[in-house]
């Protein structure tokens, strides 16, 4: 119950892998350390995704990013979190 996924990106111009990372990690993105690539079975029961970053070795642009996510736990935290939301923005009865 998982998905993994590659994604190919090309910057206009060559950029820091280190760069790349920290733009991508944010609330619900993790990076993982480089010998620890995502997988189905490292994401399952993570409530965060999965990424790792590496430079294409034919064009300093380049960079590969691999990722992967629990299907499950992120689906029901997006459900929590619109849940959150929409009661956050209902309106309130007041009793008089």
């Amino acid at each position: 119950h998982g998905h993994v996924f590659s994604l190919y990106v090309e910057l206009e111009s060559p950029r820091a892998v280190g760069d790349l990372s920290q733009a991508l990690t944010g609330e619900h993105v993790g990076l993982t350390r480089l010998d620890d690539t995502p997988s189905n079975v490292n994401a399952a029961g993570q409530e965060d995704v999965l990424a790792w970053v590496r430079p294409d070795a034919q064009r300093d642009t380049g960079f590969w990013i691999w990722a992967a996510a629990d299907n499950l736990r992120l689906t029901a935290y997006n459900a929590i979190d619109c849940a959150q939301q929409m009661a956050a923005s209902r309106p309130r009865r007041t009793l008089q």
